[in-house]
């Protein structure tokens, strides 16, 4: 990352898969750590887009490679009360490999074509399956959140604003950087100091709140998810 911020470029490719946003019976560990890799690669694209540098996910289906092998397949001790829910996954696992529709050269390709293109997105699912399986994920989880909008939404206090939340300061909100790494926001006449890993000071420098100084702790929130709320009251 220091060679990259000097730059102010570069690309971060973090291989996950389509198991990163979806799963299923006897894959739950390795779910686990690829759902894990994408909130974190989410979080990062933000955090080092402000240099440059973009961040992609590559959620492929099953390539070929040694990933199925009997050598490296592991698995957990078989218990025959989940053979139900589990056995054919676990002869589905086995039985792929040599016969994975994942070409490595193709994939490689496809992964360096898309870092070129100026607007490639942040997660590139990768291979027909990978395809199928995740619009059928997405689009069963939006008919889910759409079904039960208003039970969801009935967990707030009656009369509510809509809440107004950036995850990530960006150069619509007016950023401009500092010398010292500091942030301005002259649209909103606040600047943003100190290392979000241990806590940021914000100061505004409006009329209003001249010199008015609030804390945000560390990762437990990010200064632009409180500039909404400084620029209203």
């Amino acid at each position: 990352m220091p060679h990259l911020r000097q730059r102010r470029s570069g690309a971060i490719v973090q291989m996950s898969s389509q198991g990163g946003r979806m799963s299923f019976p006897a894959v739950g560990s390795y779910s686990a750590g690829k759902f894990a890799l994408e909130g974190w690669s989410e979080a990062l694209a933000g955090e080092v887009a402000p240099f440059g540098v973009r961040v992609l996910i590559v959620e492929p289906s099953r390539l070929r490679t040694a990933f199925n092998a009997a050598g490296v397949l592991r698995t957990a001790q078989r218990s025959a009360d989940y053979d139900a829910s589990t056995g054919a996954v676990r002869a589905n696992m086995a039985e792929a490999d040599g016969v994975q529709e994942g070409d490595l050269a193709r994939a490689a390709r496809v992964i360096r074509d898309v870092l070129d293109a100026p607007d490639a997105p942040l997660r590139l699912p990768l291979g027909a399956e990978a395809v199928r399986n995740l619009t059928r994920v997405y689009r069963r989880a939006l008919d889910d959140v759409e079904k039960w909008a208003s039970v969801s939404e009935s967990a707030d206090f009656p009369g509510m604003p809509p809440a107004v939340r950036r995850s990530t300061p960006d150069e619509s909100q007016g950023r401009r950087w500092g010398p010292n790494g500091e942030s301005h926001y002259p649209n909103y006449g606040i600047s943003i100091t100190g290392n979000p890993l241990i806590g940021a000071g914000i100061r505004c420098t409006t009329p209003t709140h001249h010199n008015d100084s609030y804390v945000v702790p560390a990762r437990t929130g990010r200064p632009a998810d409180h500039l909404a709320d400084l620029r209203s009251s």
